[in-house]
């Protein structure tokens, strides 16, 4: 009973204590908190919750923990204690790459001619373009200014080059920060053949149309004159005579222009009178229907007269063999029917060589092989028509007359663009040698008739 009573007031004092410990100051309260937390690294509270660790101000004996600050700095992991890591902040996001959209105008050209590709922008985003880069497949054409282009707007000029078409493409470049990508834009491009056409060195007479498509290709061609006429010994250019319409396409009738569209009434010369004007004791053997040797250059079925060989055809004629007149020799064929020539007829001397075809039907003339200078040589009059079918470049010394039509239809393709199928060079010195007796003037017409 005695150790029980000294006992109580003991325990009734701990108890007593302790709630008065709860009313101590701040400071110590603190302090008791962070003793529970135990001892720790400089940064960490030791076993302290997080929150617990930003809200105590400790001294150093008792934890790490400066201040707030500090607490909020620790990267590490501490008997448990870990504070947050900061989160790096994104990359930011790469440019976006650049993109465009082209396109171009399609043409279509003759050989010689030249065009232009103009380039349209469709689309030019998250950058620039620099260039436009041209390119084609087959190379039916040539490029004419600096490829590729690197000034706006963007063009291209294109000269045809070959009959066909080709596939043009155009490439533009375009940069920015997002990096650098083409684009393009292809187009068939066709180039077609120019029209054939004629020429004349001398006078050019007719009593219709005169049409000579001289194509837009010969003006480019350094090579080619784009005139009609155009002057031979003389510097002069000749004169065209005509009743109706004169077109020359992309060229001009001559540097002169001398032109009159009037034709006068002149004498008719056609079959009927000049085989009247032969000569009554004139009267050759037929000839066979198709020369095939050189046959004019020698005596077989010719007759001579006042130093002219006279030949006779009753019915049509093929002359399918070169001829070639020597020097000092005049020959007269007379053809009464169609006269059809598939080889060169040529003079070995313009002064003294002489040949006249006087015809009552067509004059065909469809010749593949060319000659050295001329495929035909001479005068050739005929009562119908006259109709060239060569594939070749046709060039003609001397005259050709008819009554009709004259029809050229030589085509030399893509030669077309820089040369005439049909050249006619007028030869006076033909004409001085056309037998006097046949006419009583000598004042021979080219006469040249386009419908």
């Amino acid at each position: 009973m005695h150790l029980k009573q000294i006992t109580l007031p003991i325990l009734i004092f701990w108890s007593l204590l302790t709630v008065f410990s709860s009313f101590l100051s701040p400071e110590i309260a603190q302090a008791q908190l962070c003793d529970s937390c135990g001892p720790a690294p400089t940064l960490c509270c030791g076993n302290c919750k997080v929150s617990e660790c930003i809200v105590l101000y400790c001294a150093s004996r008792y934890c790490g923990c400066r201040a707030r600050s500090a607490c909020e700095m620790a990267q590490n992991s501490c008997n448990g204690c870990t504070d947050p890591v900061p989160t790096p902040p994104p990359p930011p996001p790469p440019p976006p790459p650049p993109s465009c959209s082209i396109s171009f105008n399609p043409v279509t050209l003759e050989v010689g001619e030249i065009g232009t590709l103009n380039v349209a922008i469709n689309q030019e985003s998250n950058g620039t373009i620099s260039q436009v880069l041209f390119s084609v497949s087959p190379p039916v054409l040539s490029f004419v200014t600096a490829n590729p282009d690197t000034s706006r707007p963007f063009t291209m000029n294109i000269k045809g080059e070959a009959i066909g078409t080709g596939n043009v493409t155009a490439t533009a470049t375009i940069s920015g920060p997002g990096g650098t990508v083409p684009c393009s834009d292809t187009k068939t491009i066709s180039i077609e053949k120019p029209d054939p056409w004629f020429q004349v060195i001398g006078d050019l007479v007719s009593g219709g149309n005169i049409r000579s498509s001289i194509p837009i290709g010969c003006l480019t061609t350094p090579t080619c004159s784009p005139n009609l006429l155009i002057p031979g010994n003389d510097p002069n250019s000749g004169l065209a005579v005509y009743r109706g319409s004169l077109t020359t396409g992309s060229g001009s009738l001559s540097t002169d222009n001398w032109r009159t569209d009037t034709v006068q009434a002149v004498s008719k010369y056609n079959y009927t009178y000049f085989e009247k004007t032969k000569p009554s004791s004139v009267s050759p053997p037929d000839l066979p229907s198709t020369v095939s040797s050189e046959l004019f250059s020698l005596g077989t079925y010719a007759q001579e007269h006042n130093g002219y060989y006279w030949y006779k055809k009753t019915g049509n004629l093929l002359i399918s063999s070169p001829q070639n007149i020597p020097a000092n020799r005049k020959v007269v064929v007379i053809v009464d029917g169609d006269l059809a020539i598939s080889s060169t007829i040529n003079l070995a001397d313009i002064n003294t060589s002489f040949i006249l075809f006087i015809v009552k039907g067509t004059l065909t003339v469809n010749i593949a092989t060319p000659g050295s200078t001329y495929e035909l040589e001479g005068l050739y009059i005929s009562d119908s028509n006259f109709r060239n079918e060569s594939t070749i470049k046709m060039d003609v010394r001397g005259s050709i007359i008819t009554n009709n039509n004259v029809t050229l239809l030589g085509d030399i393709l893509a030669g077309n663009a820089s040369a005439p199928a049909e050249s006619f060079t007028q030869s006076p010195e033909l004409l001085l040698n056309f037998p006097s007796h046949m006419l009583s003037q000598k004042r021979l017409i080219q006469r040249e008739i386009m419908l």
